[in-house]
């Protein structure tokens, strides 16, 4: 049995600037981070040992302000909404936003297109941090959309804007475009989702068709891990997903020669390969009293 590991497998530039950003402020003390910095357990602990703190995030902080005033607090890779940024810089120390670039561009959009009398559709996953932000940006003019599905619930009237998660799927933005526009309704559409996120999902197809069986690794939170499986199981249905090596049923490898190991954009590589070498480990010993 063979263990291959992605190639394109690990964090994306916007996760890994926010990782950066830590690392360095953490050199000079104690970091506040507005909600868990990635949504990956191993590499939140990793970062609490070096001193990184998680505080909850939206409304509970902004109703105990005293909670970060005179702290260093670190803005992640989600973003956050408007008001919750101005409090930050009224509390904290220190504000260090590590924001992705992406993100901050979709928010500035979100918020330019919320000065008008259009209604604007953010498709993505229903309270996930960035849009969570991106809604606190939309002056309550935004309407979040989770399937193809939702765009039927969109009401007629007047122009809509349609705007995406940054890593969201495009063929989902794409398809509720389509779907609104058959409707009947007034579009304009903006391809927001990350072209890096998008250059993977294709690599990602091609790898899951190459291998026998496909392990997903990421946190049980990570919106994008849920996106890449869906997008390896459509290629491959022996496609599973994990967020521990211990979770992995035998059944799953029976009849299997080359297993696939990938991951979310928050799971770092170094955890991949911790998972091959365990199910190396735990397939060899078995070979072995066999």
């Amino acid at each position: 049995m063979q263990f291959l590991i992605d190639p394109q497998a690990g964090f994306c530039p916007g996760v890994q600037r926010a990782i950066d950003l830590a690392e360095k402020a953490l050199q000079s003390g104690a970091v506040y981070c507005y909600g868990p910095l990635v949504h990956n357990p191993d590499e939140v602990e990793r970062l609490q040992r070096l001193g990184l703190a998680t505080v909850q995030q939206m409304d509970e902080t902004i109703g105990r302000k005293s909670e970060l005033a005179g702290k260093r607090v670190l803005i992640r890779s989600h973003g956050v909404a408007r008001r919750i940024r101005m409090v930050l810089k009224e509390t904290a120390a220190e504000m260090i936003d590590a924001t992705c670039p992406i993100v901050a561009r979709l928010q500035k959009l979100v918020a330019e297109k919320s000065l008008g009398e259009n209604e604007i559709l953010i498709v993505g996953k229903k309270g996930h941090p960035e849009v969570i932000g991106l809604l606190g940006h939309s002056n309550g003019r935004a309407k979040v959309l989770q399937t193809l599905n939702d765009a039927e619930s969109v009401s007629a009237n007047g122009k809509k804007i349609v705007v995406a998660q940054t890593t969201a799927e495009r063929s989902l933005l794409i398809g509720v475009r389509d779907r609104l526009i058959r409707r009947g309704i007034e579009v304009e559409a903006f391809d927001t989702t990350c072209r890096s996120v998008n250059r993977r999902l294709d690599l990602l197809q091609r790898f899951a068709a190459e291998v026998d069986v496909v392990l997903v690794v990421g946190g049980k939170e990570s919106s994008n891990t849920g996106v890449l499986h869906a997008v390896c199981e459509r290629t491959n249905p022996r496609s599973y997903r994990i967020q521990e090596p211990a979770e992995c049923r035998n059944e799953w490898f029976e009849q299997a020669e080359r297993i696939g190991i990938t991951g979310g954009l928050s799971t770092p590589r170094r955890q991949l390969e911790q998972v091959c070498v365990l199910l190396e480990k735990r397939f060899i010993s078995r070979t072995a009293k066999v």
